[in-house]
Formats: structure tokens, C-alpha cells, sequence
């Protein structure tokens, strides 16, 4: 069984001429993209936190087309990372 690469999406919300979402996918292996909410995404202003939830739901559709879910999480980084590793 292949080990699947978990891609962290920090603030780059582009499928397209990306080249860590595109390394990611020429391995062959299962891609599964996460974005997580912290400290400091909390601390945005409302326009910017709209903006960014309009980013979000535009990048899970496109991941939706091409029959992947995108993972949405909130919290500290280092914890959600480990507990999506475990």
C-alpha cells in the first residue's frame, strides 16, 4: 500500500501553478489536502476572514471535481497535524 502525502494549505489557495500541489501529485501517490485554521488566521479581520472563506469554499469545489475532499481544520498546527497523522 502507497502512503498517502498530506499537503498542508497554509495561504496559497491555487491549484494551478503550484509547484508543491504538483510535485505532490507526480509521485502517484494519494494526495490529501488540509487547510487549518490557527492563531493567526483567528485573529483576521472579518473582510479578510470572508475572503478567505470564500477562497476555501472555492478551492474545495475545484478539489470536488476532481473527486478529492479537502480537509478543513481549526486549532494549533503542530496538534492537528499529529492527530491527522495518527
Amino acid at each position: 500500500m502507497t502512503s498517502p502525502i498530506l499537503y498542508w494549505i497554509r495561504r496559497d489557495l491555487r491549484l494551478s501553478d503550484n509547484s508543491a500541489l504538483s510535485f505532490a501529485s507526480q509521485t502517484g501517490r494519494p494526495v490529501v489536502p488540509v487547510f487549518i485554521l490557527d492563531e493567526a488566521g483567528e485573529a483576521l479581520g472579518a473582510a479578510p476572514k470572508w475572503r478567505l472563506e470564500q477562497g476555501l469554499k472555492a478551492l474545495a469545489a475545484s478539489y470536488g471535481e476532481h473527486g478529492v475532499k479537502l480537509i478543513l481544520r481549526r486549532g494549533n498546527v503542530l496538534e492537528v497535524l499529529n492527530a491527522l497523522i495518527d
